[in-house]
């Protein structure tokens, strides 16, 4: 069995962006993706477009880690990859929309008799190199977005819960633009980072922690960034299990 869940780990990385596909259109993104038990149920995204100044990045944290978790992590792959083929602009709030009804078309009879809704988290963006503008549809997940003139923080919130099989989900999903400075960094996470617990403090790690460490290293390479960000985690981890799967991206704009 493990043998075999080492393998399904290989594809599900497989699955993943490369760099070469972000290296000619993006400045600079560092990731850290690391599964709970060898596969996971985060996954992110990078969509093909038209125009190599415009890319569309998801972040999607599915129920549960492991095994189940790795296996609505594919559907939802699938189901973007799909409907970017089939509109290569996809906007970010139809990238969740097309997420929803791959979770709907899977689950809606099983959900009846679960007490466990089979869904996810998700944060879909666009980036326009060209226009320095974001636009952003957000269901369950924060975006935080580093501005270097003013040297502040901003914190784009989910109005509204994760994505499940029932289509009263997409209620209140919060679509929101945004203009950025040239230089400024944009950091996307999942809740196994601000959820892990402690070692010597028996308390989670906490947004505010991630928002400090953030904004005291943005000045830095994102990948710094993230290496400053992970080793902080782990540190506050110490013996502790690891409680869920942890993705962190950072990208310079």
């Amino acid at each position: 069995t493990l043998e075999s869940i080492r393998y399904a780990a290989t594809v599900q990385k497989n699955r993943l962006p490369r760099p070469a596909h972000w290296a000619h259109r993006l400045k600079d993104l560092a990731v850290l993706w690391a599964p709970k038990d060898i596969i996971g149920g985060d996954i992110w995204w990078l969509g093909q477009n038209s125009s190599e100044d415009v890319s569309n990045i998801a972040l999607i944290d599915c129920t549960g880690h492991g095994v189940p978790g790795a296996m609505t992590a594919l559907l939802v792959s699938h189901a973007l990859e799909k409907a970017a083929v089939h509109k290569p602009g996809l906007s970010p709030k139809e990238a969740v929309l097309a997420v929803q009804e791959i979770l709907e078309q899977s689950f809606a009879g099983a959900d009846q008799f679960n007490v466990i809704d089979n869904g996810c988290d998700m944060v879909a963006i666009q980036i326009d190199r060209s226009q320095n503008t974001l636009k952003c549809c957000l269901a369950g997940l924060r975006v935080v977005l580093w501005n270097p003139k003013s040297n502040s923080l901003e914190i784009i919130d989910s109005s509204c819960g994760g994505l499940t099989s029932d289509a009263k989900s997409l209620n209140h999903l919060t679509v929101t633009e945004r203009s950025y400075e040239t230089g400024s960094r944009l950091l996307l996470y999942t809740d196994g980072l601000t959820d892990q617990v402690g070692s010597a403090v028996k308390r989670s790690f906490g947004h505010k922690r991630l928002y400090q460490l953030f904004l005291d290293n943005a000045t830095q390479p994102v990948a710094q960034i993230l290496e400053t960000i992970e080793a902080a985690l782990n540190h506050w981890q110490g013996h502790q299990e690891r409680r869920d799967d942890v993705t962190v991206l950072c990208i310079a704009l």
